[in-house]
């Protein structure tokens, strides 16, 4: 039952959709679900997404930018320290290019 998302760090439905948006990525939402329409082509994003303080929210995001041509800008990420303190190290050895901005 995807409707407990809403209920728990943040409202984890909306979050996505409003971050699959900036991503221009088309989905649709409903109010136990979203439904999202995946692409061949490489995700643009020309404004940063907020993770609602979710660190789940915010490693998703983080990832998507595997995807990007320019990268992906997630703001409130503090807390991926807290659950998962070597997200960063990890995802950079893989290949990705995780910063920290100020």
């Amino acid at each position: 039952n995807a409707a407990e998302l809403r209920v728990k760090e943040s409202d984890r439905l909306n979050a996505i959709s409003k971050g699959l948006s900036k991503l221009r990525i088309s989905h649709e939402m409903f109010d136990d679900g979203i439904s999202i329409t995946g692409t061949k082509d490489e995700i643009e994003c020309d404004d940063s997404i907020d993770s609602f303080d979710d660190h789940r929210i915010a490693m998703s995001f983080l990832i998507s930018g595997i995807r990007s041509k320019n990268g992906v800008t997630v703001q409130n990420c503090k807390n991926i320290e807290t659950s998962f303190p070597k997200f960063k190290d990890i995802m950079n050895s893989l290949g990705m290019n995780i910063n920290e901005k100020n």
